[in-house]
């Protein structure tokens, strides 16, 4: 992925069981021993030699190890890259399983060991709105261990949080139940619960975000955002993963504002409110920005400048009214983030190595030369928006508008890829683009102080004003906002 590869000292050689005990002996000494120990040889890697032999020797070498170190020790290895002639050289009752995406125990069962059925919910702390509500609730462990008795326990493993709190919520719930639960009961009492009152329209909000969102088919990693995407005219991904997209009726997310927005005096005194308010408002906006960029792009293909300088600054003004919804949440504070990782230095120069790499980490993600995975952790951020997502976008429409004032073209077929979408130096305007990147993550003083700024219900409702007036403009069956024209009993909403 752009870094130079990590030394490893080969589990068959002698030394490292030395090395091992030297290793964990000094872990002890800083942080304790708790019996539990992780260990993932070859992941997401290749082993040196791939036989049966020559894994179930790795397998035997590191359970040695940790027995040695700490008798009855627990080793607990990840599924994600893990190989059978390792997991089965290990007694049953010293290795715990951990089926990340759940997706091992289905293929496998993991061959009677002790496994965690899991999900992987969220990849980098991606800011977007999604979840399999109806997944969670039909108790995946239950059913798990119903097919497999060595399944002992749920578990999430996200790569970060602060976001869907839904989710989180319900998922963190499920193994007090011993079955599937009433997902439109739940959700009715999880809004009120939530926001401290009761609330028809908010009631209602979350049906429209149950068969919007948070439907089915919509667990594991987050579609792209065309705010934090590298800019392109056809725009492929924002990061190395999902690409762009709507798994769902954009106008489920309008209609649930709508009804949020319904009963904001009676529960605008509510944080969890407040958080919810911003994060639907920034789920429209972002949704509408796909298509705003598209007709900027079709404008451009067609030689409109009228229409390309009409899009182009729409989207642009939604970025900036973006970073300013955002401004109002400590939760989606980039200036927050830069604050936080500065306090761990003690010096100048390393508060400003922090800054540094708190920036690297959100936008090219690093490399031991140009970065191959960048933006994957992108993030909705106020402050990033601001800072790097908006300036990048300005310079494509300009560079895009010189290209329409000189009437010469500008192509992106044929351009090398990396995973998927644009490389870093794949022409001219992205390598001018890449040194700008770079000189960014290296720039410090960056954060906006205080890192909040403004009030969450004001921002919002001008925003929804705004948004919805436009999305009359780009949406072509636009109708009902706010409203249910038939009445529903949403106890299977999602399901196909």
């Amino acid at each position: 992925c752009g870094f130079d590869g990590t030394a490893q000292l080969d589990p068959t050689d002698p030394l490292f069981h030395e090395m091992g005990l030297a290793f964990l002996e000094e872990q002890d000494k800083l942080f304790g021993s708790y019996g539990v120990y992780a260990a993932d040889p070859f992941h997401e890697s290749a082993p040196p030699i791939d036989t049966p032999e020559y894994l179930t020797g790795v397998g035997q070498t590191i359970h040695k190890l940790f027995q040695t170190f700490d008798a009855g020790a627990l080793w607990v290895m990840q599924a994600w890259s893990m190989r059978e002639d390792i997991v089965k050289a290990v007694p049953k009752e010293s290795l715990l399983i951990l089926d990340l995406n759940g997706s091992k125990t289905a293929a496998n069962g993991g061959w009677g060991y002790p496994v965690i059925a899991g999900n992987l919910h969220n990849f980098g702390g991606r800011i977007n709105m999604h979840g399999d509500l109806a997944l969670l609730a039909s108790n995946q462990y239950q059913k798990a261990k119903a097919r497999y008795p060595n399944v002992c326990g749920s578990g999430l493993f996200m790569e970060a949080i602060e976001q869907n709190p839904v989710y989180y919520e319900l998922a963190f719930e499920m193994p007090n139940h011993a079955d599937s639960i009433p997902l439109q009961a739940w959700l009715a009492a999880y809004a009120e619960r939530r926001y401290g009152a009761k609330s028809a329209a908010a009631g209602k909000a979350w049906m429209y975000l149950l068969e919007g969102p948070y439907r089915r088919g919509t667990n594991g990693t987050e579609r792209s955002s065309i705010v934090a995407a590298r800019p392109a005219l056809n725009v492929k991904k924002s990061g190395p993963n999902a690409g762009l997209g709507i798994p769902y009726e954009p106008m489920l997310v309008i209609r649930a504002q709508s009804q949020l927005l319904k009963d904001a005096d009676k529960l605008a005194f509510s944080k969890p409110y407040r958080f919810d308010i911003v994060d639907v408002q920034r789920q429209m906006m972002t949704n509408l920005g796909q298509l705003v960029h598209k007709k900027a792009a079709e404008a451009f293909a067609s030689k409109d400048k009228a229409a390309f300088a009409l899009h182009s600054g729409r989207f642009l003004e939604l970025l900036r009214d973006m970073d300013e919804l955002l401004y109002t949440r400590s939760e989606y504070s980039f200036d927050r983030w830069l604050m936080e990782a500065r306090s761990w230095g003690e010096t100048k120069e390393e508060k400003d190595l922090m800054e540094r790499d708190a920036t690297s980490l959100v936008t090219i993600w690093g490399a031991d030369g140009d970065p191959r995975i960048f933006d994957y952790s992108w993030r909705e951020w106020a402050g990033l928006i601001n800072g790097y997502y908006l300036p990048r976008w300005q310079k494509f429409y300009t560079m895009l508008q010189g290209h329409l004032d000189a009437g010469t073209d500008y192509q992106e077929e044929g351009l090398s890829l990396a995973y998927g979408r644009e490389d870093f130096r794949a022409n001219d305007f992205y390598n001018r683009l890449a040194e700008w990147e770079l000189a960014y993550v290296d720039q410090t003083g960056k954060a906006r102080t205080p890192v909040t700024h403004g009030d969450e219900l004001v921002v919002t409702r001008r925003l929804f004003d705004k948004y919805l007036k436009l999305s009359r403009e780009y949406y072509a069956d636009f109708s009902g906002v706010g409203e249910i024209k038939e009445e529903r009993t949403y106890e299977n909403v999602g399901e196909e």
